[in-house]
């Protein structure tokens, strides 16, 4: 089997019998509440071509909806399953570890201890995962993260102030931790409608996201601000988060 790595920013080169693992990590918009009834064709159904880790089950399944809330939920995890299809070859597979309301400055924090742990948890999946993949016989690349996250960090100031260093720790921890050096991270930046809808330092977040990404070559950002937001003015609808991944 032949699959595609990365080689050097945003290029692949073709690697024999190699896996190629996708993280998405975040909060509730990386979870997404939006029912799987308004996935459009071909979305709506399961993708063989792209596995996704059910981590309630153990095991791998066709990329589809149901990996958000509940078994009727979709999130962005589905439309950038059909792009990495449509974009590239080979052993594609995707993990997803998200939580409603969590925060980089404390629950992803790689070293601030949190109720949730959020960190560990991702660690402990790829980990497993990975001991899943070698053991049937496959090599492992952890070919790119994508992160939707910060809403929570606009609420208190000192988290806001602390994101752009707080960010910048956790992709490097995530590359050394995953022995990655080069890892492409992509930043989902949080909407703009979150000043007006109780984010009083999302300005700093936001502005924090794109200076990441612009002191990073392997790192780039998403401009979400015309992706559609449910009445919460928080929360992407179905469009927006199709739009998202």
């Amino acid at each position: 089997m032949l699959a595609l790595v990365a080689t050097g920013p945003w290029s692949v080169s073709l690697v024999a019998d190699e896996v190629q693992l996708f993280l998405l990590a975040g909060q509730s918009n990386m979870v997404s509440r939006n029912s799987n009834a308004d996935l459009p064709p071909p979305m709506d159904q399961p993708l063989p071509a792209v596995k996704i880790w059910n981590a309630t089950l153990n095991q791998w399944s066709d990329l589809k909806g149901g990996f958000g809330y509940s078994s009727f939920n979709f999130g962005p995890e589905v439309s950038f399953g059909h792009r990495l299809a449509e974009e590239l070859s080979g052993d594609l597979r995707i993990v997803k570890v998200a939580e409603g309301g969590t925060t980089l400055a404390e629950d992803w924090n790689p070293v601030t201890p949190s109720d949730r742990r959020m960190y560990p948890r991702l660690m402990s999946e790829v980990q497993e995962v990975t001991d899943d993949l070698e053991a049937a016989g496959h090599s492992v690349k952890v070919a790119g993260m994508m992160w939707m996250q910060g809403e929570s960090d606009t609420l208190y100031e000192w988290m806001a102030d602390a994101y752009e260093s707080n960010l910048t720790a956790f992709i490097a921890r995530v590359r050394s931790d995953l022995v990655t050096p080069d890892m492409p991270f992509i930043i989902g930046r949080i909407h703009d409608e979150l000043v007006f809808s109780g984010g009083t330092y999302a300005d700093t977040v936001r502005a924090a996201q794109v200076s990441v990404a612009e002191s990073d070559p392997w790192v780039d950002w998403v401009d979400t601000d015309n992706f559609q937001l449910q009445t919460d003015r928080i929360h992407y609808n179905p469009d927006g988060t199709i739009s998202l991944g």
